[in-house]
C-alpha cells in the first residue's frame, strides 16, 4: 500500500501542475499558506509572496480590462478610476 501511494505522489506534479491562478488562491487563503509547493514555485520565480500576487492581481487586471474602460478613463490624468479585478476599481 505505500508502494502504491509513493507512485501516486511521484506522479502528482503532471497530474496536478501548480500555475499561477494557483498559487494566487492559495496565497489568498489561510488554510494553504503553509505548503511547501508554493514557497518552492515562489522560490523557482525568484519572488515573494507579496510581489507574486500583486504581479499576478496587475496581470489579471490588465487582461481584463476592456478597451471601452480603458478609453473612457484616458482623459483623467492622475487618478484614472478602471474596473479591475473581479469588477473593483482600481486607482491607477
Amino acid at each position: 500500500m505505500l508502494r502504491i501511494k509513493r507512485n501516486m505522489m511521484e506522479k502528482m506534479d503532471k497530474r496536478l501542475p501548480v500555475t499561477k491562478p494557483i498559487v494566487a488562491a492559495a496565497l489568498l487563503d489561510n488554510r494553504f499558506m503553509s505548503l511547501t509547493e508554493i514557497d518552492s514555485f515562489l522560490e523557482n520565480e525568484n519572488m515573494t509572496r507579496i510581489s507574486f500576487l500583486s504581479s499576478y492581481i496587475r496581470e489579471v487586471i490588465n487582461v481584463n480590462n476592456e478597451p471601452e474602460a480603458l478609453a473612457e478613463n484616458a482623459g483623467n490624468t492622475s487618478t484614472s478610476n478602471v474596473t479591475g479585478f473581479a469588477g473593483f476599481k482600481v486607482i491607477q
